[in-house]
């Protein structure tokens, strides 16, 4: 007699696991495309393929930049600008602008960002370096004074303790500061005494010596930085400091400066040689506020 199982139909095992996983894995996509708006009509498309082709393969509907690359298993990229098809509209939707592709094209996308990123600041840091190297300052022409910028000379840092000026009569102690709550200067309450912006290298080392002072005030009258608007091209500042050395400057230019728009970058910038800039106020005095509206700069060079 048969048995009563002869009729049911066993199911047909896998002959491998690996058989059954590679099964029920989907197709693999050989193309990527990706759209991006150029206008009303029409759009970009770039295709990233697993293959490459020929011109005599490539479609002649669309103009196209074909491009060979070897990143991960993309052999070629695809270039074209496209007219917008309206009844594909929900269909191309998913894949706008901001859209990310998948890592696989993600990451070399990202490389390239920031590989263009540094060199775009490279060329800026340098046309910002050339800028400062070619500042006024350093090429200092006026009243036929040619003067030196190229020295090398510097000195070890020492504190400034006083500050002369023979040809304007300028002969005064030098106290040091540091920045006020607004980000100013620390001015002392004597009008007789300069500051030394402790921020800035001393005076003989590389880099911007920063020495400010009062011109007056209405209660101690005249201060000691009063005559620092005569000051020429030429003449020389002497600076004491407190390791007894002096270091000797010379006038390079002078500049008259607004202060709701004041040049920070000149005048507080990194110079390569050793500097000075003695300020003061200057220009109209706004009875409103009852401060003057400018700054009064002379820019040295050590000799």
């Amino acid at each position: 007699m048969a048995s009563g199982k002869k009729n049911q139909r066993t199911k047909r095992q896998p002959a491998s696991g690996r058989l059954s996983h590679a099964s029920s894995r989907p197709p693999l996509r050989r193309v990527w495309h990706y759209y991006f708006p150029l206008s009303f009509s029409r759009r970009l498309r770039i295709s990233f393929r697993r293959f490459r082709t020929n011109s005599s393969r490539r479609s002649k509907k669309y103009r196209q930049l074909v491009l060979p690359i070897s990143l991960f298993s993309f052999r070629e990229v695809a270039i074209a600008s496209i007219p917008k098809h309206p009844y594909r509209k929900s269909v191309r939707s998913r894949r706008s602008l901001l859209f990310l592709p998948p890592k696989k094209v993600l990451v070399p996308l990202l490389l390239i960002l920031i590989g263009l990123g540094g060199g775009l600041y490279s060329v800026t840091h340098l046309k910002q370096s050339v800028r400062l190297d070619l500042s006024p300052q350093v090429k200092a022409y006026a009243s036929g004074v040619i003067i030196k910028t190229g020295s090398s000379k510097v000195m070890p840092r020492s504190v400034p303790v006083h500050i002369r000026i023979p040809s304007v009569g300028i002969d005064a102690d030098i106290v040091s500061v540091g920045l006020d709550q607004y980000g100013s200067i620390a001015m002392p309450q004597s009008v007789q005494v300069g500051a030394w912006y402790n921020g800035s290298p001393t005076p003989g080392q590389k880099g911007p010596a920063i020495i400010a002072g009062h011109v007056d005030n209405y209660y101690q009258g005249t201060g000691a930085f009063f005559r620092l608007r005569e000051l020429q091209v030429g003449d020389t500042i002497y600076v004491n400091r407190a390791d007894g050395s002096t270091a000797t400057f010379q006038v390079a230019q002078m500049k008259e400066v607004p202060q709701a728009n004041f040049p920070t970058q000149e005048i507080f910038g990194n110079i390569n040689y050793a500097g000075i800039r003695v300020m003061t106020c200057g220009g109209l005095f706004n009875t409103t506020t009852h401060e003057y509206e400018d700054n009064i700069v002379a820019f040295g060079i050590l000799q």
